[in-house]
């Protein structure tokens, strides 16, 4: 790749770190693939084939076929009892406060997190995948991050002067968090005390209210998906860690 003469400094700067970055998980890449091609990969295939009760291909004739299921009895098993050692309380995870005056907010802390992990996330789930991708594939990874959701409510709004509309509803129509949706507008003629008429704009419809719902996601990764440098015995010693989209 050439670079620009015609590109400032911090172009050129910019255009060689992306190089350097490119690079750095070109190399990280080349002892993924040869990780995942190694005995690992055969282990896994193995574990699997053992779980489903699989045939191994190496019957003999005149002989029975059958193939026994512990390796999935005993799985099964032990699933079960991490998952009732993992979810048996109803407050599996608790912040305890360092001084009386934490005591509210590890309060609201404990209940965040429960309400989290086991609602949004549907924790017993993802829990209950981990176990399993632990058990057979001998590794499992959840991915944490925080994922942008954006629901769009409609509602309703009663008939009022369009001026008073406007002093509700028009701020929040010019920052985008609200749109107006179905509308009728009428125009009525209306006596004041002098005896004196004018004409008032009226307006009832609905509106659409983007309601920013975002929260923080974990997400289970497929074990073959989940990219790893060579050589780490855990995440933060390692210098690459990825996904495959």
């Amino acid at each position: 790749m050439m670079i620009d003469q015609d590109l400032d400094y911090d172009d050129q700067d910019d255009i060689l770190e992306d190089r350097r970055l490119l690079n750095i998980i070109t190399t990280q890449l080349g002892s993924v693939d040869m990780l995942n091609d190694s005995e690992l990969q055969a282990q896994r295939a193995r574990n699997y084939r053992a779980y489903y009760g699989e045939s191994w291909w190496d019957e003999q004739r005149g002989r029975s076929t059958y193939v026994s299921h512990d390796v999935f009895d005993v799985t099964e098993g032990s699933r079960a009892i991490m998952m009732e050692a993992l979810t048996a309380t109803d407050a599996p995870l608790a912040f305890k406060p360092t001084s009386a005056d934490d005591v509210i907010a590890a309060e609201a802390a404990t209940k965040w997190s429960y309400d989290n992990f086991f609602r949004e996330n549907f924790g017993y789930k993802l829990l209950d995948g981990a176990i399993y991708d632990g058990l057979v594939a001998k590794m499992a990874a959840v991915k944490c991050y925080w994922k942008e959701k954006i629901e769009y409510i409609e509602e309703e709004f009663p008939r009022m002067p369009i001026q008073e509309f406007a002093a509700i509803f028009q701020q929040h129509i010019d920052a985008g968090t609200v749109e107006l949706g179905d509308y009728t507008e009428v125009i009525e003629v209306q006596t004041l005390p002098d005896g004196s008429m004018i004409e008032v704009s009226f307006i009832e419809g609905t509106i659409i209210r983007a309601e920013d719902q975002s929260y923080a996601a974990a997400d289970l990764i497929a074990p073959e998906r989940f990219l790893v440098g060579e050589n780490n015995g855990n995440l933060e010693d390692s210098e690459f860690c990825g996904e495959w989209s």
